[in-house]
């Protein structure tokens, strides 16, 4: 019974409840949950999302399950919570080659500050594995955004686990974190208001 009531008070607490946690109450274990409870909502409320094909020289809007249209550099997926607040915004990426697929994905609070980032990849040519490997890395991080919990996973196209020294990662490109919603949205010309 301690567990339901924990899991939904913390659900009620992300999804727009009076009460959010305090800073002393936003343990790496809360984090978890809340990301969680993003990834689920987004999964769940397709209508919640907004989606953006980001081309050298424009930003166009997508509908829901179209087509990306040839030369896209990166498709922007942004979910958007019941009080129409900005929850996680994940930035993919696209493969010419069809070799990799990779996912940035920042995961914002109720007031819009970066909470957790989880980066994904999936490619070819790992050299440890003759199928696809699947490396995923996600940070949590406290309220001054330094980071309280890191996990770690690389494994094979049947979840086994890979030795990450006897790989080769030829499709690690840089990216940069944003602490704030709209610090994320001004740096990728991404509209305020959707």
């Amino acid at each position: 019974m301690k567990t339901f009531v924990f899991i939904s008070s913390l659900l009620a607490s992300w999804f727009g409840a009076p009460s959010a946690p305090t800073q002393q109450e936003l343990t790496p274990e809360v984090l978890v949950q809340r990301r969680i409870a993003a990834d689920k909502y987004a999964s769940s409320n397709k209508s919640s999302l907004t989606y953006y094909a980001k081309q050298p020289t424009r930003l166009l809007p997508l509908a829901g399950n179209s087509t990306v249209p040839d030369g896209t550099e990166t498709v922007f997926t942004i979910v958007r919570n019941k009080q129409n607040k900005i929850l996680l915004i994940t930035e993919t990426p696209t493969s010419q080659s069809g070799d990799w697929h990779i996912e940035y994905s920042q995961y914002f609070d109720d007031k819009g500050n970066r909470f957790a980032f989880k980066r994904s990849a999936s490619f070819f040519n790992s050299g440890c594995t003759p199928g696809v490997a699947h490396e995923t890395r996600v940070r949590y991080y406290d309220p001054s955004y330094k980071s309280v919990k890191s996990t770690y996973t690389l494994t094979d196209e049947r979840n086994k686990p890979l030795t990450k020294g006897k790989c080769t990662f030829p499709y690690n490109y840089s990216y940069t974190l944003s602490n704030t919603v709209s610090d994320y949205l001004k740096r990728n010309k991404l509209p305020a208001t959707l």
